[in-house]
């Protein structure tokens, strides 16, 4: 069973407590809340050790947002050897990143954090500047992890602030392990948001279809969660009375006759609306530090968007972070913006941050593989054999021999015929990942698109290289597949999705 949290406004959010290792229900809503509290009390003990008086006048801003904003923990298995620190999004809402807890289910290497405050409705907040949000939380990450490497990561506006923390820990002279960003819209250099003449146009659609879409979120969660609707009852009642007040009307109304109290609906809009049109300015704001962090930036991008945002924007947003740095992975989800925080999008992109993170791990440590059993055993020994495959890499196609090393430290892929002799050889240390290959081949040739996207593997390599393993049925995909899962001891991103 899953454990359903409501917060003090009536929304629900999904929280994947069921998958914690070795834990009932009610520790986990007690280990939760004593880790909380915990961490808080670090942070506000070190602040007060460090300021004076005066001092904490002067930042008086700073110490309340110490107050909100916590590190609160999503999944966190006994014995895990990664901390993953997700950033709230534009809402500072910590909870919110729970839907992608699901994605690290059934592994224990990894746990993961989430970066936010347990208030929903707050108040002439000033939000800061996304460089002085990062100085903050930096210091909420220590108290969780002294020191690096650090391993990161953002759903929207939080992708920007996983990068601005990445960017100052650098600066600090702390190792960075990974910077994970969920559709997170790019920055936009000063000098284009001046002399762009579609700019302004494109800023004013941004904040009101911001606004709009969460809003409605919020609000479909209330209808379903608290008052008994069918999504089809909910969207038939948003079509006719829109997300506006007329709408929080009838849900008011509609509370009544059921005797449930829905908390102030109408303020937690207006707390949305503010925050969002908040945290918009400051994400515009944001122009990259001296020291930038310029390692590998994985990126999840949704296929699916709103064709009038798409009028707007004449450039594309994923090059602009290439600008920062030459390393960076590109998937992409046949999903819309917000659908990333629904099932199963949210698992994928769990699933993504998870397995990144121990891909990273591996190449950081002496990797020392758990005890296989037969099974696992006849898993490895098919790999070590010769599988006949169709590679496709580096813009060639061939039909090749794949196997693993005895040391299971490379795999090879051997192809031989009366006129050529080809050999690749991939160190497991330079896979950064492994997908299926529809969401790995966007921007792929036609040729490669017309196969069946349902039988390739895609190993997403070092230097932004993909190399493409297709099956030859659903069966080896899935024995290979299988075998994958053993060799690097977690569970993949599989593609029943």
């Amino acid at each position: 069973m899953s454990l359903q949290t409501r917060n003090g406004i009536g929304a629900i959010f999904e929280i994947y407590y069921f998958i914690q290792p070795k834990t009932t229900g009610m520790r986990i809503i007690n280990d939760t809340l004593e880790q909380v509290r915990d961490f808080q009390r670090d942070d506000l003990n070190t602040v007060r050790m460090e300021s004076d008086s005066s001092k904490l006048t002067k930042n008086l801003d700073d110490q309340n947002l110490d107050d909100r904003v916590k590190v609160v923990p999503l999944y966190v298995p006994d014995d895990a050897l990664v901390k993953v620190f997700m950033m709230h999004s534009s809402h500072k809402s910590a909870l919110a990143n729970a839907p992608f807890a699901a994605g690290f289910r059934r592994q224990e290497t990894v746990a993961l954090f989430s970066i936010g405050s347990e208030d929903l409705m707050i108040e002439n907040d000033n939000y800061a500047s996304v460089r002085t949000l990062a100085k903050q939380y930096i210091k909420l990450i220590k108290s969780a992890q002294r020191t690096g490497p650090y391993y990161l990561a953002g759903f929207s506006f939080g992708g920007i602030l996983s990068y601005e923390v990445a960017c100052q820990l650098r600066q600090d002279g702390e190792d960075i392990a990974m910077v994970t960003m969920l559709d997170t819209m790019s920055w936009l250099p000063k000098s284009f948001q001046e002399n762009e003449a579609q700019f302004e146009k494109f800023q004013h659609f941004l904040l009101a279809d911001l606004k709009e879409k969460m809003v409605a979120r919020f609000l479909r969660s209330t209808a379903l969660g608290r008052l008994g609707f069918t999504l089809v009852e909910f969207e038939r009642l948003m079509n006719d009375l829109g997300s506006g007040e007329r709408l929080c009307t009838a849900l008011e109304e509609r509370a009544k006759t059921m005797n449930v109290s829905l908390g102030d609906v109408r303020g937690h809009v207006t707390s949305l609306k503010d925050q969002s049109e908040r945290a918009c300015h400051a994400h515009l704001e944001w122009q990259p530090p001296e020291v930038k962090y310029e390692q590998t930036i994985s990126y999840i991008r949704c296929q699916n968007v709103d064709q009038t945002k798409q009028s707007f924007v004449s450039w594309d947003l994923v090059e602009l972070w290439e600008s920062l740095t030459n390393n960076i992975d590109v998937i992409t989800l046949p999903s819309s913006h917000f659908e990333l925080l629904d099932q199963p999008y949210a698992e994928i992109c769990g699933l993504v941050i998870m397995t990144t993170a121990v891909m990273k791990h591996r190449n950081l440590t002496e990797w020392q593989p758990s005890p296989r059993s037969n099974q696992e055993e006849r898993l490895i020994n098919f790999l070590k054999s010769a599988v006949e495959v169709l590679i496709s890499y580096d813009d060639d196609f061939f039909n090749a021999k794949l196997w693993l090393s005895e040391e299971e430290k490379q795999f090879s892929m051997e192809h031989e015929n009366e006129k050529q002799h080809k050999k690749i050889e991939i160190q497991l240390n330079d896979i950064r990942n492994i997908i299926p290959g529809k969401y790995a081949m966007f921007h792929s040739k036609t040729e490669m698109k017309q196969l069946d996207q349902n039988l390739i593997i895609s190993l997403m390599i070092h230097c932004n290289q993909k190399l493409h393993i297709i099956c030859q049925d659903e069966r080896q995909r899935d024995y290979i597949m299988d075998a994958f899962e053993v060799l690097f001891g977690i569970p993949l991103i599989r593609f029943h999705y």
